[in-house]
């Protein structure tokens, strides 16, 4: 796998000395299914399953060989196997280094988003649709958030209380709180419409004292 990737000599080091520290394969339920008397070789066939640390799953494919006998020092039999068989080492490889990359950007970016929530709650922000991309995010990353305090519940509560609109910026606003924002909404409406009419009354009463109506921009 690192191999064929375009590497320097270093990194390709590193991430080899990562996947075999974390990449462990074993050959299972192995069975011999032929055999070649005047040649004295033997075809297999097992299951290879490859696993990998920190992934909650592995991989498993057929895998089929042959065994001959040879006179080495160092062996008393060769294997003969089609390369494309080792798939899973592959599949596992990929798996390992999506899982680095993850690990990678947890320890560079994982401190700062965990900071940030801990702002945005400081500041009334707990149980706020930011609060909630931020929770999301650590999800997805695999990092456990610790959860709002009382305290950052109050200050969330008090900053809700402010806002003409705070289902707008908070989920599951409670009820009084929406109802107070409403009856300020209504409110505000109502007083600007007083001032409104409230002028109109004056721009008559300003008309109808003005001496030449026609040319008075009042009642116009």
């Amino acid at each position: 796998m690192t191999q064929e990737m375009s590497l320097s000599p270093e990194t390709h080091a590193l991430l080899g000395s990562a996947i075999a520290a974390r990449l462990t394969y074993d050959f299972t339920s192995i069975r011999t299914t032929g055999r070649n008397e005047s040649l004295d070789t033997y075809t297999c066939e097992s299951n290879l399953v490859v696993t990998v640390k920190g992934i909650n799953r592995n991989w498993t494919h057929d895998f089929e060989y042959e065994v001959s006998p040879v006179e080495d020092a160092n062996a008393n039999y060769e294997v003969r196997y089609d390369r494309s068989g080792l798939g899973p080492l592959a599949f596992g490889a990929l798996g390992l280094l999506n899982q680095l990359n993850l690990e990678a950007d947890n320890e560079v970016n994982g401190p700062r988003i965990l900071q940030s929530l801990q702002e945005v709650r400081d500041q009334g922000g707990a149980g706020s649709y930011r609060e909630g991309a931020l929770l999301e995010s650590l999800k997805a990353r695999g990092i456990e958030a610790p959860a709002a305090t009382q305290a950052h519940q109050q200050l969330a509560l008090e900053a809700m209380g402010q806002l003409e609109d705070p289902g707008s910026v908070y989920r599951n606003v409670p009820q009084d709180i929406l109802q107070a924002a409403q009856a300020r909404q209504q409110a505000a409406f109502e007083e600007q419409q007083r001032l409104k009419d409230e002028e109109e009354q004056a721009r008559r009463e300003a008309c109808a004292q003005s001496p030449d109506p026609a040319f008075d921009r009042n009642c116009m």
